[in-house]
């Protein structure tokens, strides 16, 4: 399922699940996230998303947060 992915790292085609899924919390879509929670978990993806929110300055930080928040809601209920 990961290599639908590939495109969000078009020029690096060799990049891991991690790198990838960066790029997915950067560039946020609800489909993508839950797609990369269902492979890695939503700890692993929640950690990563949390490296990148306090280092980078991303203007779809809140809208990655909402995405989550759902995605978190559903999967505790």
């Amino acid at each position: 399922m990961i290599e639908k992915y590939r495109h969000l790292a078009w020029s690096n085609p060799n990049m891991n699940a991690e790198g990838l899924l960066k790029q997915a919390l950067l560039h946020p879509q609800f489909e993508s996230l839950i797609d990369f929670v269902s492979i890695m978990g939503l700890s692993t993806v929640e950690r990563v998303w949390e490296s990148l929110r306090c280092c980078a300055k991303n203007p779809l930080a809140l809208e990655t947060d909402r995405m989550l928040k759902k995605i978190r809601e559903k999967y505790s209920s």
